[in-house]
């Protein structure tokens, strides 16, 4: 045990209401964290100050040198990708149909070899695993290529994603499954590509809210799964496997803001009744946004504290309030660019955005307090 360590800061004095000790335990052992233990009676003092003197330690030889093991071995293996995709469109014009196919199918199976060689947790094997899955794609792309079937784009990415998965499901590797869910936005949304034009989707309402409401959706359904089953689909180191439901979350904000933003500008009001020829999907767009911020806000403020997905929500209902106030404030005349009025408005535009700002940090700051146990100091 380590006594009274230098440096190491005092517990806080005790709050009048217990903290919840067993959402703690989740946690990473932040000092924070350790002082809300001991705060809590679960840790005693001689714990506490030994704990905290290791969790402050800076990193010896044996973590810089894991760290630069996983670092190169990282690079290694992304520059021999990105060298074998050069390889092939530098050379396209001199090697044949079986060259490019036999070359880089020995490719995807040298690293798959590999892969199955190493044991199946060692980082040596979920790389080479994810070497061979890009490869996978590769070969798909200038298969493609090679013969001509006029098949559109978006099979590309879906038949990339259907063929990996057994990869991916034995991986048990988080960047995998960050490539496959990457695969999945990628097809959904070429695929309503290829219903319309992309310049004519834009004015093509139904098409533009279905596609939005389509990938929030699948989006939604896919960080639901992860939470529940994310343990057991991965391994991941508890930061990083953050990740996923993070950028699942950007996945479920950014197409419905985008709808929310039409819908307000465009859509309403725009024969001058309220909600007149509204397109029903923008309506239900801007009702799913509102029920996934709730719901988001409850999950991840309480049950499964993450101040990222805190953050990229509140940055959603920004671009909203924002939205919403540029059209009270606008209307249907833009006003002119020397007009006093109009620049009136800009400025109450950019001091809400200023409040907002202020709001929003101060709601993160006050959130990562009461996470980490020192929003009684």
């Amino acid at each position: 045990m380590i006594d009274d360590p230098e440096g190491v800061p005092p517990p806080p004095a005790s709050p009048a209401a217990g903290p919840d000790v067993a959402l703690t335990l989740d946690r990473p052992a932040t000092p924070g964290v350790l002082a809300l233990l001991h705060d809590a009676g679960a840790l005693p003092r001689e714990a506490y100050d030994a704990l905290v003197a290791r969790a402050t330690a800076p990193p010896g030889v044996a973590s810089w040198r894991r760290f630069l093991d996983v670092l190169l071995l990282s690079l290694g293996i992304g520059l021999v990708l990105v060298g074998i995709i050069y390889f092939f469109a530098y050379n396209w014009a001199d090697l044949g149909r079986l060259s490019k196919l036999g070359l880089l199918l020995l490719a995807g199976l040298i690293a798959a070899g590999i892969a199955a060689r190493l044991r199946p947790d060692t980082l040596g094997s979920r790389l080479a695993l994810l070497a061979a899955t890009v490869l996978a794609g590769v070969l798909l792309a200038i298969q493609g290529q090679v013969y001509q079937s006029s098949a559109d784009a978006w099979w590309l990415f879906a038949w990339w994603a259907l063929v990996v998965l057994p990869w991916v499901f034995a991986g048990r590797f988080w960047p995998l499954w960050l490539l496959w869910f990457a695969l999945l936005n990628l097809a959904v949304g070429m695929w309503w590509m290829t219903q319309s034009m992309a310049f004519e989707t834009l004015f093509d309402a139904r098409r533009f809210y279905g596609q939005l409401l389509s990938i929030a959706v699948m989006n939604g359904g896919l960080l639901s799964l992860w939470e529940r089953f994310g343990d057991r689909l991965a391994s991941p180191p508890p930061e990083l496997g953050r990740w996923i439901p993070r950028l699942a979350v950007i996945g479920i904000h950014v197409p419905l803001v985008l709808a929310i933003i039409r819908l307000v500008i465009e859509d309403l009001d725009r024969r001058g009744a309220m909600f007149a020829s509204t397109e029903p999907l923008g309506l239900a767009a801007a009702g799913l946004w509102a029920a996934a911020t709730v719901a988001l806000i409850a999950v991840y403020r309480d049950r499964r504290p993450d101040l990222a997905i805190l953050a990229i929500t509140a940055g959603a209902i920004m671009a909203v309030v924002t939205a919403v106030l540029s059209r009270m404030l606008f209307g249907n005349d833009p006003g002119g660019v020397d007009d006093f009025v109009t620049a009136l408005r800009l400025l109450a535009i950019g001091g809400a955005l200023l409040v907002q700002s202020a709001l929003t940090v101060a709601w993160l700051r006050t959130e990562q307090r009461r996470a980490s146990g020192e929003a009684a100091r």
